[in-house]
């Protein structure tokens, strides 16, 4: 498994086409830090298309813009879903309000187990 470290979040490759995106705790995600996220997982997959297992840490935010940037058609043009893995109501909040409110380009999906998210994302490989 191939593994990078960034200051707000670790990407890694779980299997071909399969990024897990891990953000830190107690971090503020912006628009710079997302488009750093998508150079990562693109040179992960060999610029392939891929979908994303997302993590999100304790307390960590994205400010407007980065969520309207990782919600564009231009943003996820290689990625193909998300599945947002959540462990708590806060999560699930901010989870629904990223889906319903920024509508992302690619399908996009909130999971309690991480089993039923990878089964779910791996439908689109």
């Amino acid at each position: 498994m191939k593994r990078i470290e960034l200051n707000k979040a670790t990407c890694k490759l779980l299997e071909v086409g399969l990024i897990n995106l891990i953000i830190k705790n107690y971090v503020e995600i912006d628009a710079e830090d997302m488009i750093e996220i998508r150079k990562i997982n693109e040179k992960l997959t060999h610029n392939n298309n891929y979908v994303v297992l997302f993590e999100t840490g304790l307390h960590s935010t994205f400010t407007k813009d980065a969520r309207e940037l990782v919600s564009s058609f231009e943003y996820g043009q290689k990625r193909k879903a998300i599945a947002i893995l959540i462990d708590n109501l806060s999560q699930r909040i901010v989870g629904n309000f990223f889906i319903n409110i920024n509508k992302p380009s690619t399908p996009t999906k909130i999971f309690t187990s991480k089993k039923d998210a990878l089964q779910w994302l791996k439908t689109f490989l």
